[in-house]
């Protein structure tokens, strides 16, 4: 015989009124599929609506001054103090919706109504959705074989438990970004390792405990779920979450295949976070003074060195970017100008995300151009799901110094060469050196190039 709570909870809405009740109307039961959709939607409504009030109308540098407001905000001024009303007050609908959505939810599960107030409490609330959106009531745990091995908390799909383990170390990964500005092993390996690791404990659970393969493919899917939350919330550009990807997904499937074969994978998975967050701490307040790296790139010239070293002080403007690689945020050179001549002059390099103050240390012409590096613009602009955003995390890439040597070849010509010396704060160095290098003999290669272009005019 059915159960008259439950035939008072599945009591069905009048049509005409059946989205307003939805989120408005605090009684009745909604799926899990019902609750995640509402949710996810609600979500970015809200974050949209967010960034327009800071980045559109008050001009702050979002999304980072709405993640972290005491960084950006911290001054307490007349304008930051309206800011922070304006979407207090429009969080208001959204909070409401918020706790009628999970009050129907929970009672859809037969929980306790007084969880709802796990929806105020941060990072908490993110996990206690995912868990609201995939659990099951009581009675229909055990109507399937492969039910009765999965606890009612944990997801029956692989992507609800790879969601999962996504907010549990999304925390920690905002951590690092954000308030730690930390780009080091902690973050790139230890982050990665340890998702995958609890990839393999969830599968576990699941009762697929036998299977390395079933760990590695959740620990894959959380991967995936992590950059692509990143990203569709500007939190990461499209560039930096491609170049992470290499590194990242393998030491996050090798924390899968760990995982699945460790015998005490739950204690291990507790120690893995605590220490990958103590090591972080380590890793900002002792990091290692990072090594000095150089490119050189050169070419050869249809021009003598005396009309070389004209283009080489200063150059007109670059013609428009073809290369795909300045098409995804990285800066770019456009001109570059001096101030005065000889060893007290300042060059100016303008790139696309602003000016390189380079004071003149060795001026030999038409021999050898040398400069320090005392200002530089961000390296690059966040390529978002809202295209070009500046950065306002900490710059780990460091100009230390740059060089123009030119060298009379026997048929009257001139090989031109360029250098820069520089250093790389993320970690490990080995690996962001390739990108590195890469980048910046891409620049290097535009800039000597028009300056070919313009010697050889005449």
């Amino acid at each position: 015989m059915p159960n008259p709570t439950t035939i008072r909870h599945h009591m069905k809405i009048p049509r005409g009124r059946g989205i307003l009740n939805l989120f408005f109307y605090p009684g009745g039961e909604i799926s899990g599929r019902t609750y995640a959709v509402c949710g996810f939607t609600m979500f970015f409504l809200k974050w949209n609506l967010d960034r327009i009030i800071a980045a559109d109308i008050f001009g702050s540098s979002w999304p980072w001054a709405y993640m972290f407001p005491t960084r950006s905000l911290g001054d307490l001024s007349s304008e930051s103090l309206t800011l922070l009303f304006w979407m207090g007050l429009s969080a208001l609908p959204f909070v409401y919706t918020g706790i009628v959505l999970t009050a129907k939810r929970l009672r859809a599960l037969s929980m306790p109504q007084k969880l709802v107030l796990l929806f105020f409490v941060p990072v908490v609330n993110l996990l206690f959705f995912l868990v609201l959106c995939f659990a099951r009531r009581p009675e229909t745990i055990n109507s399937s074989p492969t039910d009765s091995v999965c606890p009612r908390w944990l997801p029956r799909s692989r992507w609800g438990r790879s969601a999962m383990v996504m907010v549990l170390w999304l925390p920690l990964t905002a951590i690092a970004m954000f308030a730690l500005q930390d780009f080091g092993w902690g973050l790139f390996l230890g982050v990665p390792f340890g998702l995958g690791f609890t990839a393999a404990i969830l599968e576990r659970a699941s009762g697929n405990c036998l299977s390395v393969r079933s760990g590695v493919l959740t620990a894959f899917y959380a991967m995936l779920l992590l950059f692509s939350f990143l990203f569709l919330l500007a939190l990461e550009g499209l560039i930096c979450i491609a170049m992470s990807f290499p590194i990242a997904t393998p030491v996050c499937i090798l924390g899968a295949v760990v995982g699945s074969l460790s015998p005490r994978a739950g204690r291990s998975c507790f120690a893995i976070f605590v220490g990958t967050t103590l090591f972080m701490g380590f890793e900002h307040v002792y990091a290692p003074k990072p090594p000095t790296f150089s490119v050189v790139s050169s070419i050869e010239i249809d021009a003598p060195p005396e009309k070389v070293w004209e283009q080489v002080v200063t150059f007109s403007e670059l013609p428009p970017v073809e290369d795909w690689l300045f098409k995804t945020g990285i800066a770019y050179p456009v001109r570059a100008e001096i101030d005065g001549s000889g060893l007290e002059a300042v060059r100016h390099c303008i790139f696309s995300t602003g000016s390189f103050v380079e004071p003149i240390t060795v001026w030999d012409s038409p021999r050898e151009l040398r400069f320090g590096v005392s200002q530089q613009p961000s390296p690059m602009q966040s390529w978002t799901f809202y295209k070009f955003l500046p950065t306002s995390k900490k710059v780990t890439f460091h100009s230390e110094e740059g060089q123009f040597l030119l060298k009379r070849l026997p048929e009257g010509g001139t090989r031109l060469q360029g250098t820069t010396w520089y250093h790389n704060e993320l970690l490990p160095a080995g690996y962001w050196k390739l990108w590195s290098d890469f980048i910046i003999h891409r620049i290097h290669v535009r800039v000597l190039r028009h300056i070919k272009a313009e010697s050889e005019k005449s």
